[in-house]
């Protein structure tokens, strides 16, 4: 089960049931934007390539940070992340996101715009890394 927290929505139920849900082929193909720990991280590419495949294989759009030049300073990254956030449905968050001073900046921005938050479940990701 896909598990959905919209800002106007509920956000538990008993059993691990969510209240609030929907998966991408019930509605249009949605963009879905990754969001976590990159600075720092050594294995982040690994980390955003296996959530791609993932989502690609649940039918969205993908809307990946790891895209951008390295080369860019820190500060640059972010119009371009934030662009991405503002044409995205939802965003996928990882589970180090709390530890990122950036991921927490694209929340915060994201919640600002209600958009809707998937957060990764432990182990989620594992067999879709190579």
């Amino acid at each position: 089960m896909l598990c959905w927290i919209r800002v106007s929505g509920a956000t538990s139920a008993e059993n691990g049931e969510c209240l609030c849900w929907r998966s991408a082929v019930e509605e249009k193909k949605k963009k879905i934007y990754l969001c976590g720990m990159i600075t720092g991280d050594p294995n982040y590419m690994e980390k955003f390539a296996a959530a791609e495949r993932m989502l690609r294989a649940e039918g969205y759009i993908i809307l990946n940070p790891t895209i951008l030049p390295q080369e860019l300073a820190y500060s640059e990254y972010f119009p371009p992340r934030f662009g991405m956030i503002e044409i995205s449905d939802d965003l996928f968050m990882f589970l180090d996101w709390i530890k990122s001073r950036g991921a927490k900046n694209e929340y915060f921005r994201a919640l600002s715009q209600e958009k809707g938050f998937r957060f990764e479940k432990e182990g989620e990701l594992e067999k879709w890394k190579n």
